[in-house]
């Protein structure tokens, strides 16, 4: 299953506790190596200096050399690719990604982040690990 993460709005500026955050990061490095994707509005080269503001040590390194960028095109899902099984996390989806998730009958696949709940990191650890265990 590829995962594809955003950054802002899910990682960083998200009322979820840090340990909740990096629980929720160990997992996804531990179980989806190699394919996991940066999904993002930030440039490729500007990624490291904000995940730096945020985690630190063997967390940070594997972040920095194991998640490959792959924003692509205007709308980020022009990025995803639909015929593998996917989980895409992100605190704000455009009206067209809303169409595309829809097109390819993929909307459960979608976990909005929501910043403002400061129990989402868990929440969405959770149905990882249930999608995870049912993907096996």
């Amino acid at each position: 299953m590829d995962i594809y993460l955003d950054i802002y709005g899910t990682l960083i500026a998200n009322n979820s506790p840090k340990a909740d955050k990096e629980a929720l990061l160990t997992f996804i490095l531990d179980n989806f190596a190699g394919n996991i994707y940066w999904l993002t509005s930030y440039s490729e080269q500007r990624i490291p200096e904000v995940l730096a503001g945020e985690y630190e040590g063997d967390l940070l390194a594997r972040l920095q050399n194991e998640i490959q960028y792959c924003q692509s095109g205007i709308y980020k899902s022009d990025s995803i690719d639909f015929s593998r099984p996917f989980v895409w996390l992100d605190d704000n989806q455009s009206e067209a990604d809303y169409y595309a998730l829809k097109t390819h009958n993929a909307l459960d696949n979608f976990i909005h982040m929501n910043p403002s709940d400061a129990e989402m990191a868990e929440k969405a650890l959770e149905v990882l690990k249930y999608k995870h265990g049912n993907s096996q």
